[in-house]
């Protein structure tokens, strides 16, 4: 099928590809146009070794976009291109269902320049991966930069993976103090373990987000909850798609960490900035990843 799209905001789905691209070889867009209920690309891919998801969308103006249909691509080569466009440009993506190629066409604000390319298809199926069933019983919000710099010590420090643990204890007036755990470790004794604290929670409250709490952290010199707080989660999961996803994250934002339970995968999810469009990596935990 032929479609044409046009993108205002180029920037921001090109922090999508480059999320994307750390993690898929290929990408397999939809383009979407039910004006009503969602207009723009939408992306459902699963990697090659089957411990993570890609679930990302797009939104566009109704009136930006005609046609539908999907588009797989090289998703190396895709981000090479879009990292070559002004970020003030208008971005158009067409595809003519006679040619074999995608083109990108752009146009700065000021009509002074103009680009085309066109970009090899790769002939493969979208998946219909079901990535909207997933329910979260947690959700806990840090700050991007935060994470990035303790994934990268991980990594320096050749950890391979990242357990993620949630404990609490009562303050006595219906509210909990909680503690958002990152702890990685290797094979010689060595460890890097970080805890986000939040207090004044409310008991049935399932999302966290850290907080100036270092009054309480100076009770616990070892970067860790107190021994009396009570374990509500506890799962580890591979550092280096943790790290692939978050390296490109948005500056100044914060990622939010789903938690989808006990041997099940976690979300994590970066807000483009721009109204119903987001990234989101859906990460299997080692368990999983070992069945």
């Amino acid at each position: 099928m032929s479609f044409s799209i046009d993108i205002c905001v180029p920037h921001a789905f090109r922090m999508l590809t480059e999320a994307v691209s750390q993690v898929l070889g290929e990408a397999c867009f939809q383009v979407i146009n039910e004006p009503g209920t969602f207009c723009g690309l939408r992306l459902n891919s699963i990697d090659h070794s089957t411990v993570c998801c890609v679930n990302a969308q797009f939104s566009v103006d109704a009136a930006a976009i005609t046609g539908q249909g999907c588009f797989c691509i090289n998703t190396s080569d895709f981000l090479t291109l879009l990292q070559s466009l002004n970020n003030t440009c208008i971005l158009n993506l067409s595809h003519d269902a006679a040619e074999s190629v995608v083109k990108l066409r752009s146009v700065d604000r000021g009509k002074s320049t103009g680009k085309c390319y066109a970009l090899p298809l790769i002939a493969r199926e979208v998946e219909d991966l079901a990535l909207t069933d997933l329910q979260t019983v947690y959700q806990v919000h840090v700050n991007a930069a935060r994470l990035v710099s303790y994934l990268n010590i991980c990594k320096k420090l050749k950890y391979d993976g990242v357990q993620l643990s949630i404990h609490q204890e009562p303050t006595g007036d219906g509210t909990v103090t909680r503690y958002f755990t990152m702890h990685a470790e290797g094979t010689q004794g060595g460890y890097n373990r970080e805890t986000y604290v939040q207090t004044d929670v409310a008991v049935d409250s399932s999302a966290m987000r850290e907080g100036d709490a270092s009054d309480v952290l100076a009770t616990t010199f070892d970067g860790g909850p107190p021994p009396a707080a009570t374990l509500l989660y506890q799962q580890t999961f591979n550092r280096d798609f943790m790290s692939k996803f978050c390296r490109n994250a948005p500056a100044g934002k914060h990622t939010e960490i789903g938690m989808c339970g006990t041997d099940k995968p976690i979300i994590m999810h970066h807000d483009l900035g721009v109204e119903n469009s987001h990234v989101r990596l859906v990460l299997a935990s080692l368990v999983d990843a070992d069945c």
